[in-house]
């Protein structure tokens, strides 16, 4: 329920009659009696404070437990990659080990092709001059064959 607004005159307000509590004077009881409410409330947000950073400190620990978990797992993958690095370097050089070896198989099969064509080469000239030799005795057959008839 709203109250009813009495109409005041802008040029000359009306003064309050009441003293505002800025003004009044405080006892020594009162200050007394505040002080200790301050006393009262420092204490507990000291405590709240000290409480807060307890839980901090053990968040922090368990920040650090877990960091340190990480690094020891971050150690353990390091030294797997530095196995499989050896382990890759003895495939690298075994790698190079079998392309040096197929190279120089090349180089004798290359080898052997030359020396194979040779000696087909000999082996054609052989069945050549087989061949003329089968005839040359052919020839000598049917020769000596007529002279036989020819006797008979």
């Amino acid at each position: 329920m709203k109250k009813p607004k009495t109409k005041q005159n802008r040029l000359y307000p009306i003064p309050r009659l009441t003293p505002q509590s800025k003004s009044l004077p405080a006892t020594q009881g009162m200050l007394h009696l505040f002080r200790s409410e301050l006393k009262a409330d420092i204490s507990e947000l000291r405590s709240e404070l000290k409480s807060d950073i307890k839980q901090l400190d053990a968040k922090i620990s368990q920040v650090d437990a877990k960091v340190s978990q990480v690094e020891a797992k971050v150690s353990q993958v390091e030294a797997k990659v530095s196995q499989v690095e050896a382990k890759v370097e003895d495939v690298m050089k075994a790698v190079h080990h079998v392309a040096a070896e197929v190279a120089r198989v090349g180089i004798l099969v290359e080898e052997q092709n030359s020396k194979n064509s040779l000696v087909i080469e000999g082996y054609t000239g052989l069945a050549q001059r087989q061949d003329r030799l089968e005839m040359r005795i052919d020839g000598v057959e049917k020769l000596v064959q007529s002279v036989a008839h020819s006797r008979n």
